[in-house]
């Protein structure tokens, strides 16, 4: 089988999101992700105004990134975009071949990736 590597992306609607649950959703992926297929952790941060989902998340991905090796980031849109243009504002940034787009109290078990991507790469035409 072809091989993909995808982005992850997960954009927070940051006025609802729990730093427990965003981490504990990172901490899935990371976790039950085949590594050669994960080509970096991108969270688009939609302008929020939490303490915890600033400096603290970005020490987070830093420790996350340097610990298992995987590039992961967050980017931060200015002001409030909504979900869909923060996504729309991920997607432009990510450096993976398929995106996937996950919410932030998501969480995935081992081998989630794997069937999407088989689906990508032997049916060119399903989004």
């Amino acid at each position: 089988m072809a091989q993909l590597q995808f982005s992850h992306l997960k954009a927070l609607q940051c006025c609802l999101a729990l730093r427990s649950t965003l981490l504990r959703t990172v901490q899935s992926v990371v976790d039950r992700t085949t590594r050669s297929l994960l080509r970096e952790l991108l969270l688009v941060d939609d302008a929020s105004d939490r303490a915890y989902l600033r400096a603290k998340l970005d020490e987070h991905l830093a420790h996350l990134s340097a610990e298992r090796g995987l590039p992961a980031r967050t980017l931060r849109v200015p002001e409030r975009a909504g979900l869909i243009r923060a996504r729309l504002r991920g997607a432009r940034e990510a450096k993976g071949e398929a995106i996937v787009f996950l919410d932030a109290h998501c969480e995935v078990t081992k081998g989630w990736m794997e069937p999407l991507l088989h689906r990508l790469v032997y049916y060119t035409t399903t989004l």
